[in-house]
């Protein structure tokens, strides 16, 4: 059993959180550790703040090294091929309309185009690019006012077929003021069927950054009339993507260093529909977020496991987003990495991956969620979630109202963590583990929580709770383990709860709980249990090794079982061993459980038996 004493206060997660203000400690417990490091907290939270921030700024991202793009982009403006913007007309008085002026540019042979020695350049209507460029400030000051409708640059070839693409364009320091219309704000740059584009080191306000698409895309029915609907055809298949290679897709796709900023709900800073070898890194977003889509999730609308994932390769790192949709999220991704990043009051989720395979939210923090703070939809397969921080106040109940939208889903502000299988159920098609993270819900009542669904294999290990529970039930899902977690609660729930279970797996599947610590600080109502594990289905539930520490509350049961009209006749078995717990209580219906305990005592070290 491990010491529950220490298990939550001294990480460098909680240290993080603490230093935000965010999490307060109640004296009695802080003082109850016996580790030396909070008599010398404020130094040490300083040396593991500055650990956090030795972490967030890396120079290789995905394909892409910084310092290398850096030096390319540098090199631009002062080179043979660069034309400053004002050669072709260009006034740059802010009054005087320069849309063809940078038409002229564009239609010309030059390579570079230089925004340059100062004044603003006011565009009034969009423009078409077709043709590699490279579009970029000298960092001097000079800016874009743009008054039109839909976005600045339309980039994309105006001959060619539905895989024809055009290649390298670059968007460099540039300062950009769009009209911003609230959540119609259109982007910067709207991108279809491109290999190699960027835009960084740019400033823009009240308008999205990138947005990329594919031509293949108006020809997929989804869910239209006529739509497949069936988990045995996929319908970008239909629509002419190949059904196995990737040489269809967009490529090499750069957001990176940028900030970009609305008024209001919200903005794109990069969208990317059916690409690969992708990066979003080190971005500030306000009323703008990342997203990806690479096909329906739905099992009937391509989301079924034998189909290709069409968003592959795409590191995200670094960025902040605030006050969006969601944070960073999307749909069908293959191999994609999100870490180091913040998420901030949202309306739906902060960090979500839907219908993802092989992919990982690693160093995150997520704060405020109407939704969820971290969640999969969909299909999930080999989804990992590490070292990531949850923080939810139960601000995000009111996102709807202070963003100006409409609500998605019922927000609460409440779930640090989410699994909506919405449909897919079998081996293999929901694997997700999370490990070394923290959740904490610091709103003024109750508890956060983490919401189950269907899982064929659910891996909750080495975490840390504050103020939520953890009930894992849901009816067949598969193994679930939640290990060497440790969980403090400080406040009462609003009714009665199990804090930590799991429960209602599949036949013959082995289910645990085991080397888990709870500190309970708080009177939970009448009827809770620490502990909890209900079983319908013959097989193995391991209740082991947990420690039940009541520091100043109370609980009615250290551990509740229950078998709810077992199927086929026969019976689940609990093995409950080597618990430190205050009691063990069987509520089965239609007679007792089958229970091997031993070994079980309470905090003074006598044995705890099981009532029945």
């Amino acid at each position: 059993m491990r010491d529950v004493n220490a298990a939550f206060l001294l990480s460098r997660r909680e240290l993080i959180l603490a230093g935000l203000g965010i999490i307060f400690v109640p004296p009695a417990i802080a003082g109850a550790t016996r580790d030396p490091f909070l008599a010398n907290a404020p130094a040490a939270l300083k040396d593991r703040l500055a650990e956090l921030g030795r972490l967030s700024r890396r120079t290789q991202v995905g394909h892409v090294n910084i310092p290398r793009l850096y030096r390319d982009l540098d090199a631009l403006p002062g080179s043979r091929d660069a034309v400053d913007l004002r050669s072709f007309g260009a006034r740059q008085d802010g009054e005087t309309d320069d849309t063809d002026a940078v038409r002229n540019a564009l239609g010309s042979s030059a390579q570079v185009i230089r925004i340059s020695g100062g004044g603003v350049v006011r565009i009034t209507r969009s423009i078409d690019v077709d043709r590699s460029v490279a579009f970029v400030g000298a960092g001097d000051g000079t800016s874009i006012r743009y008054t039109g409708a839909g976005a600045v640059f339309n980039v994309g070839l105006r001959q060619g077929g539905d895989t024809d693409f055009l290649h390298d364009l670059r968007f460099d320091r540039l300062v950009v003021s769009g009209p911003g219309n609230g959540n119609r704000t259109p982007p910067l740059i709207q991108a279809r069927n491109v290999r190699g584009i960027s835009l960084t080191r740019s400033k823009i306000s009240n308008m999205g950054g990138l947005v990329v698409r594919h031509a293949l895309e108006r020809k997929i029915n989804f869910r239209g009339e006529g739509a497949p609907r069936s988990p045995d055809v996929d319908p970008a298949v239909l629509g002419g993507f190949s059904a196995a290679s990737t040489d269809d897709l967009n490529e090499d796709v750069v957001l990176i260093d940028n900030e970009i900023a609305c008024d209001a709900y919200f903005a794109q800073a990069l969208r990317v529909n059916f690409g690969k070898r992708l990066v979003a890194a080190y971005n500030r977003c306000r009323h703008a977020n990342i997203s990806w889509w690479g096909g329906g999730g739905r099992v009937i609308e391509g989301g079924a496991m034998q189909f290709l994932r069409r968003v592959r390769e795409f590191a995200i790192v670094g960025n902040e987003v605030h006050g969006s949709l969601g944070g960073i999220y999307g749909n069908n991704g293959d191999n994609v990495l999100i870490e180091d990043n913040m998420s901030d009051d949202v309306l739906d989720c902060g960090i979500d991956f839907e219908g993802c395979f092989n992919s990982i939210a690693r160093r995150n923090i997520c704060r405020d969620a109407g939704n969820f703070a971290y969640s999969t939809f969909f299909a999930a397969k080999n989804v990992s979630f590490e070292h990531n921080i949850a923080i939810q106040t139960g601000k995000g109940a009111s996102a709807p109202q202070r963003l100006g939208s409409r609500p998605v889903g019922k927000p609460t502000g409440t779930i640090v963590f989410a699994l909506r299988s919405a449909g897919f159920a079998g081996e293999g098609k929901i694997e997700v583990a999370c490990t070394n993270n923290t959740f904490a819900f610091t709103g003024p009542a109750g508890l956060g929580y983490v919401l189950p669904s269907y899982s064929s294999s659910l891996n909750f290990s080495e975490n840390e709770f504050l103020n939520v529970k953890c009930n894992l039930k849901y009816s067949q899902s598969g193994v679930v383990v939640i290990n060497r977690n440790a969980f403090v609660y400080t406040q009462p729930s609003l009714e009665p709860e199990v804090l930590v279970g799991i429960g209602d797996t599949r036949p013959r599947s082995e289910s645990r709980i085991v080397d888990n610590t709870l500190l309970i600080a708080a009177d939970m109502p009448k009827g809770s249990a620490a502990l909890g594990a209900v079983q319908r289905s013959p097989g193995r539930t391991v209740i082991s090794g947990n420690d039940v520490k009541l520091s100043g509350g109370s609980v009615e049961y250290g551990l509740l079982i229950r078998t709810e009209k077992p199927e086929d006749g026969k019976e689940p078995e609990f093995v409950v061993r080597d618990n430190r717990l205050p009691s063990i209580v069987d509520r089965s219906e239609g007679g007792a459980a089958n229970v091997l305990a031993e070994g079980n005592v309470d905090a003074g070290g006598s044995g705890v038996g099981v009532v029945r």
